[in-house]
């Protein structure tokens, strides 16, 4: 029930997606990682102005 009213947007069991191609990711910064290298573009998440 708790997905369903959340959008079942539940990071914590489901990981982390890009928000471009949808990949799944452990954590946020292995998503961020990704970003950078195949979406070109840092700083997507808040905060997060480091280049890799």
């Amino acid at each position: 029930m708790e997905d369903i009213i959340s959008g079942g947007n539940n990071n914590r069991s489901n990981g982390v997606s890009c928000p471009y191609c949808q990949s799944k990711f452990a954590t946020s910064e292995e998503m961020s990682k990704h970003v950078d290298r195949m979406h070109h573009g840092s700083g997507l998440l808040e905060g997060d102005s480091r280049r890799w």
